[in-house]
C-alpha cells in the first residue's frame, strides 16, 4: 500500500512529464518492430559502422580509430575524422546481447526520448510546464527531426538533438549564475556534442555564439538595473568552461585537425557532397512534400525541407501577441525576438541567395549540405512555440486552483489537445520504409558492397596515393566470406602464412629465401607500426594506392602490423585524461566546500 501511495504521488508530481513521454512515443514506436529501414540514406552506414567499431573494440582497442573494412578492405582512419560517441553507445547495447540492427534502433530510441526531455528541461527555464511541454513536443515532431531519423537515418547527427537544448540551457545558466557546477555541466554537455558529430557542432556553434552574446548583453542590462556587476566572474567561469570543453573533447578534435592533411578531404566536399547543389528554395520551406529520396540540384529534390506548419504558426503567434512581461529573469519578449530573427537568418543561409557567404567561408564547404541548418530551425521554432503557448496563457486571467489554470501553470484539456494536434499533424512523417532485417548488412562485407555502388564519393584514400581505388583483390574474398589475404609479396621470393587478422592489427609468418618486400593490403597512415621478430621495422607507402610496405630479410620471420598512438594521439589522450581528472577534482572541491 505504501509503495502504491508513493508511486501515485510520483505520478501526480510528474504527470506532465509522463504525458509528454506518452505523446512523444509515437515518434519512436515504429522502431520497436522486428524490421528495419535499409532504404533510408545512411541506414546501411549505421550498421557496418557499428560492425567495424565492434571489430576494433573486440580486438583490444578502447578508443577505435581505424575502420578495417572500408576502402574495399584497405581500411580507413574513420573515427579519427568521424565523432565516435554514438557508436560507443551502440556498442554498449550490442555488448549486452542486442544485434547490431537492434543496437542502432535502441540508440535512435534513446536519442528521441533524450531530445524530448532535453528541450523540456531547457524550456522550463523560460516557461511554465504547459508551454515547456508544448515546446518539447514541437521539437520532437518538427519535420526535419523526423526526417533525420526515418529518411536519412543519420544516427550520429540525430543524436545531437539531445545535446542542442542542454548546451543552450547550461551555458545560459552559467552566464546568469556563474559557478563551478554550471561551468562543469556546460563543459560536459558541449564536449558530448563535439564527440557526437563535429559537423553538427560546427553548425550549432553559430547559434550558440549568437545566443551567448545575447544572454551576456541581457545580463549586463540586469546588472545595471540592480546596480551590481558580475562581468569578471562570468567571463572567468565561461573561459574555464570553454577550456574544459576543449580538453574533454581533445581526444577527438586534436587528431582530426592535425591529421586531416593525410587524407583527400576534397573528396568529401565534391561530387554529391558539393554544397552548391543543395540549397533550399523558399517554396520548399512551406511545401508539404515528403519524400524518401535524396536531395538534388535546383528543385529536383526527392526529400522534403519543410519547416513545419505548426512551428511557423506558433512563431508568428508568439511574436504578434506576446507582451513584455515584467520579469527581469526572462525578458521573454527580447528572447522571442532573438529566436524569431535567428529563424529568419537560418532560412536565409539555406537559400541560393546565401551562395556568396558559402563561397567566401571556405570551411563552410565541410557542412556539405546547406539544408543541414534546418537542425537550427528546429531549436528556434520549438522555443517560439513554447513562447506562443506561454503568451496565450499569460493573456488569460488567473482563476482558482480547482480549475487548474493558475496563470497557465498547470495542464488543461486545451494544452493536451494542442499537443495532440502537433502529433497528428506529423504522424505521417514518423513512418519509415520498412525492410526486413539484413544479416548481411551487419557483416564486414556490407561496407565493401556499399562502396562498389559508387566508389567516387564513398571510398576514401590518402594523399600519398596517385589514384583512388575502384575495387581491390580483397573484394572477391569478402564476397565469398573467405579469409582475407592481407599481405602479398611485392618483391622477392617468399611465402606468407597468416597468423592473425584484427581490426587494428595483422600478424603473419614470412619464409623468405632472399631479402623480400611485403606489401600489406592496408593504407599507409601515421600510427601504423611494423615489427619483424618483435623488433621495430621501417614501413613506407607503396603502389598507386599507398599501401604499407615492409622490407623483410631472408629467413623465417614473424611480421606484425599494429595501429598505435602517434605523438598527436598520445598528447590528445593525456589532455582529455587530465581534463577528466580536473573535472572530478573541481567537483570534489565544490562538495567539500558545500559540506
Amino acid at each position: 500500500m505504501m509503495i502504491f501511495t508513493r508511486l501515485s504521488s510520483l505520478v501526480a508530481r510528474n504527470s506532465q512529464v509522463i504525458l509528454l513521454l506518452a505523446l512523444s512515443s509515437f515518434a519512436w514506436l515504429p522502431l520497436v518492430t522486428p524490421g528495419y529501414f535499409m532504404q533510408a540514406h545512411d541506414a546501411p552506414h549505421s550498421l557496418f559502422f557499428l560492425q567495424a567499431f565492434d571489430e576494433v573494440m573486440r580486438g583490444g582497442s578502447w578508443w577505435p580509430r581505424w575502420g578495417p573494412n572500408f576502402a574495399f578492405g584497405y581500411g580507413y582512419p574513420l573515427w579519427i575524422f568521424y565523432a565516435p560517441l554514438t557508436y560507443f553507445i551502440g556498442e554498449a547495447f550490442h555488448s549486452f546481447g542486442a544485434s547490431i540492427t537492434t543496437a542502432m534502433k535502441l540508440v535512435d530510441i534513446a536519442a528521441t526520448i533524450g531530445a524530448t526531455l532535453a528541450m523540456y528541461v531547457w524550456a522550463r527555464h523560460h516557461f511554465q510546464k504547459p508551454a515547456a511541454a508544448f515546446a518539447a513536443i514541437v521539437y520532437t515532431y518538427t519535420p526535419y527531426h523526423l526526417l533525420d531519423l526515418y529518411v536519412r537515418s543519420a544516427v550520429a547527427e540525430y543524436f545531437t538533438f539531445v545535446w542542442f537544448p542542454l548546451v543552450l540551457w547550461r551555458w545560459e545558466l552559467l552566464l546568469e549564475t556563474p559557478s563551478r557546477r554550471n561551468a562543469i555541466a556546460a563543459a560536459l554537455v558541449t564536449a558530448a556534442l563535439v564527440l557526437t558529430h563535429q559537423g553538427a557542432a560546427f553548425i550549432f556553434a553559430l547559434l550558440l555564439a549568437a545566443y551567448l552574446l545575447f544572454v551576456f548583453a541581457r545580463s549586463l542590462t540586469e546588472d545595471r538595473m540592480r546596480k551590481t556587476s558580475g562581468n569578471l566572474r562570468r567571463l572567468t567561469f565561461a573561459v574555464m568552461a570553454a577550456a574544459l570543453t576543449l580538453g574533454l573533447s581533445a581526444i577527438f578534435w586534436l587528431p582530426m585537425l592535425l591529421e586531416q592533411k593525410y587524407i583527400v578531404v576534397e573528396q568529401w566536399t565534391s561530387v554529391a557532397y558539393n554544397y552548391q547543389k543543395h540549397f533550399v528554395f523558399l517554396n520548399q520551406f512551406f511545401s508539404p512534400f515528403w519524400g524518401y529520396g535524396y536531395s538534388d540540384e535546383w528543385l529536383n529534390d526527392d526529400m522534403g525541407f519543410q519547416l513545419g506548419m505548426m512551428p511557423i504558426v506558433a512563431a508568428v503567434v508568439a511574436l504578434v501577441i506576446l507582451k513584455p512581461l515584467q520579469s527581469a529573469r526572462t525578458n521573454r519578449l527580447s528572447t522571442t525576438i532573438f529566436f524569431f530573427l535567428a529563424s529568419v537568418i537560418v532560412v536565409a543561409l539555406m537559400s541560393p541567395l546565401s551562395a556568396p557567404f558559402w563561397n567566401t567561408v571556405s570551411i563552410a564547404a565541410l557542412v556539405q549540405f546547406p539544408w543541414r541548418l534546418l537542425a537550427l530551425s528546429t531549436i528556434t521554432l520549438a522555443w517560439l512555440a513554447g513562447a506562443a503557448v506561454e503568451a496565450v496563457s499569460s493573456e488569460k486571467p488567473a482563476v482558482s486552483r480547482e480549475h487548474h489554470t493558475v496563470h497557465g501553470s498547470a495542464f488543461t484539456v486545451h494544452h493536451f489537445l494542442l499537443m495532440l494536434v502537433v502529433v497528428v499533424a506529423s504522424y505521417n512523417y514518423a513512418l519509415p520504409q520498412y525492410t526486413a532485417r539484413s544479416v548481411a548488412g551487419e557483416s564486414a562485407r556490407a561496407a565493401v558492397d556499399f562502396e562498389l555502388v559508387s566508389y567516387k564519393d564513398r571510398t576514401g584514400y590518402m594523399t600519398w596515393a596517385s589514384a583512388q581505388p575502384s575495387s581491390s583483390p580483397l573484394v572477391a574474398e569478402y564476397e565469398a566470406n573467405a579469409p582475407l589475404t592481407k599481405a602479398v609479396v611485392l618483391h622477392g621470393d617468399a611465402s606468407i602464412e597468416a597468423l592473425h587478422h584484427g581490426g587494428e592489427s595483422e600478424r603473419m609468418r614470412v619464409r623468405a629465401s632472399a631479402p623480400t618486400t611485403i606489401q600489406f593490403r592496408t593504407y599507409y597512415f601515421p600510427g601504423w607500426r611494423a615489427r619483424v621478430d618483435d623488433q621495430p621495422a621501417a614501413l613506407y607507402p607503396s603502389g598507386a594506392y599507398a599501401l604499407i610496405a615492409v622490407d623483410v630479410p631472408a629467413g623465417e620471420h614473424d611480421v606484425s602490423l599494429q595501429f598505435e598512438d602517434t605523438t598527436v594521439h598520445w598528447l590528445a589522450k593525456w589532455i582529455s585524461a587530465l581534463s577528466v581528472i580536473g573535472v572530478i577534482a573541481w567537483s570534489l572541491l565544490r562538495l567539500k566546500e558545500g559540506r
